[in-house]
């Protein structure tokens, strides 16, 4: 695991900070920060996922598989694109 280095200040009421400290000591963290790392983590994780998932219902699902079973178009300039090799190579 890479060491820690980057810092990262809160500041907060003391009622505030005596709630986290409970919640760590009742989570048995080994330190306030860890606590505090972990559980923003987990949330940015869950976060992250929502903006990733999505879902649909009935028709709207029924709709979004037909359009994916679809035999792909054929588009002249893609498939140019893809015989030249692409802009990233070298001539």
């Amino acid at each position: 695991m890479p060491t820690a280095t980057a810092h990262l200040h809160l500041r907060i009421t003391p009622k505030k900070k005596q709630l986290l400290q409970q919640a760590a000591n009742v989570a048995h963290a080994s330190t306030l920060t860890e606590y505090v790392v972990s559980s923003a983590l987990r949330q940015a994780e869950q976060d992250l996922l929502e903006r990733r998932t999505f879902t649909m219902k009935g028709k709207d699902w029924d709709a979004f598989n037909a359009l994916l079973d679809r035999p792909a178009r054929v588009l002249p300039a893609l498939k140019q694109l893809a015989a030249t090799g692409g802009v990233f190579r070298s001539a």
